[in-house]
């Protein structure tokens, strides 16, 4: 079996498995709707404005997590772009603990985890699978680091995904704030450039002013995307995106 259908076979076993057990035994669940607007979204026929409403979930079981959005661009207008992503990880230091009876420690490293994952929207699909690191940083939410054999099927050949995650809450007296974001580092597929996508966001905790913290957040996200991937009357093209967007996040 070639290499790139070991990657889809396995994103997608991986996937259906995890799926299967958090349906029956999810530890904890979180999930969010987010309505992003900017003016500087690159379309192929150059820049242009958009609505994009997300549909976010995030959750764990007892051996990994699971996560998955979709993006709903133009939501508005009578053609709707959809793009959506799920990632679903295994427990390597959770897995090892139960066999052997013992915490595992690695210093700054809190778990090691199998990671599967695929990307779907108009035109466009990739299948991943590699491994993941979480660490413990003081002040620090969350932060991690995927690394991933990555295929498009479209492209010749495959790749690799490196994908750092980061949640920063912080507070100026009392009022309360969140940065978060990512970066996916793309390497080159057949005649793909390499591609960066980061997206951080800081965000205003407004529900925190009425005693109601972690529901309903405001602020922005900018949208960094080179050899971003569009469709042109004359084909596939590559274009540069800088993109700042107003936000409303809420958490449910």
């Amino acid at each position: 079996m070639r290499g790139s259908n070991v990657c889809k076979a396995l994103s997608i076993m991986m996937a259906v498995v995890c799926a299967a057990t958090v349906a029956q035994a999810a530890v904890w669940s979180k999930s969010n709707v987010q309505f992003l607007y900017g003016q500087s979204y690159e379309r192929g026929s150059g820049e242009s404005d958009s609505n994009v409403m997300t549909l976010e979930h995030n959750s764990g079981w007892e051996y990994g997590d699971n996560y998955f959005f979709v993006d709903f661009a133009n939501f508005d207008r009578d053609s709707v772009n959809l793009y959506g992503e799920w990632c679903t990880r295994l427990s390597l230091f959770k897995i090892a603990n139960k066999l052997s009876g013992s915490e595992i420690s690695a210093g700054p490293v809190a778990d090691v985890l199998a990671v599967g994952q695929m990307d779907l929207g108009d035109g466009f699909r990739a299948y991943m699978a590699g491994v993941g690191a979480v660490f413990s940083i003081p002040y620090v939410n969350y932060f991690s680091v995927d690394v991933k054999y990555r295929d498009n099927p479209m492209a010749d050949g495959n790749t690799y995904q490196v994908t750092p995650v980061w949640d920063v809450p912080f507070s100026i007296g009392p009022v309360r704030f969140d940065f978060t974001g990512f970066l996916d580092w793309t390497g080159r597929e057949g005649d793909q450039p390499v591609s960066i996508l980061t997206a951080p966001q800081l965000l205003l905790d407004v529900g925190n002013f009425w005693g109601a913290p972690d529901r309903l957040y405001a602020g922005t996200e900018f949208q960094f995307w080179t050899e971003k991937f569009v469709f042109t009357e004359d084909g596939i093209d590559y274009a540069e995106e800088k993109c700042l967007q107003a936000m409303v996040k809420w958490i449910f």
